[in-house]
């Protein structure tokens, strides 16, 4: 009996399908045209100035619910705290409060700002009996911007936009699974902006 509910959550979980997509211009960035894939995020530009300067450090300044409403079973609210829970949850790499990251050295600090552009936990009955075909599958989309702590200088842009098709409604029959769906995407944009973060920041500036 253990063994077959091992292989149920194996199967459930391989079928539950969370992938990126090409994020949607919203008019929250102004470089959007600019945005080429990173190491991690589907959309980023960055300026001539993140490469010329070392930060130590990288502190949320905001994160808001723009343009979405309250969805079934998941508000605009809790999505931001989700997102704010998400980002720092790694407190070996912050020194706690609103700070992201922090590097050795007495460099400046980068603000980070934050919003969720797209935020819908899809349609349990179209995922049933039409998720193949990509309908009602849950979609979320964070853009942000960093900028110097100090002159206000954008740093660098960038946007997200992850889909999830609950397993085409596998994952629904036992309930609606959309607001965990957008959790779970909203972790992996989390895991995908510090990554991006250090991968950016993480060296002596060139």
């Amino acid at each position: 009996m253990t063994r077959l509910r091992s292989l149920t959550a194996t199967v459930l979980a391989l079928l539950s399908t969370i992938s990126c997509s090409t994020p949607i211009a919203t008019g929250y960035l102004e470089h959007q045209g600019q945005l080429e894939a990173g190491q991690y995020l589907d959309g980023l530009w960055c300026s001539d100035l993140l490469a010329s300067r070392s930060y130590s450090e990288v502190k949320i300044t905001s994160i808001e619910a723009r343009g979405i409403e309250d969805n079934r079973g998941v508000s605009a609210a809790e999505a931001v705290s989700w997102l704010r829970a998400h980002l720092l949850a790694a407190p070996e790499e912050s020194t706690g409060g609103d700070v992201l990251l922090s590097f050795p050295g007495s460099g400046p600090s980068a603000n980070l700002e934050l919003a969720i552009t797209e935020m819908t936990p899809g349609s349990v009955a179209a995922r049933i009996w039409a998720g193949e075909f990509g309908a009602g599958h849950a979609y979320v989309q964070v853009e942000g911007r960093l900028t110097d702590a100090a002159d206000g200088g954008v740093l660098c842009e960038f946007a997200q936009r992850t889909r999830a098709s609950g397993a085409v409604g596998f994952r629904d029959l036992g309930g609606d699974s959309g607001p965990a769906m957008v959790k779970q995407m909203l972790a992996m944009v989390a895991r995908a902006l510090r990554s991006e973060l250090i991968a950016k920041l993480g060296r002596p500036a060139a």
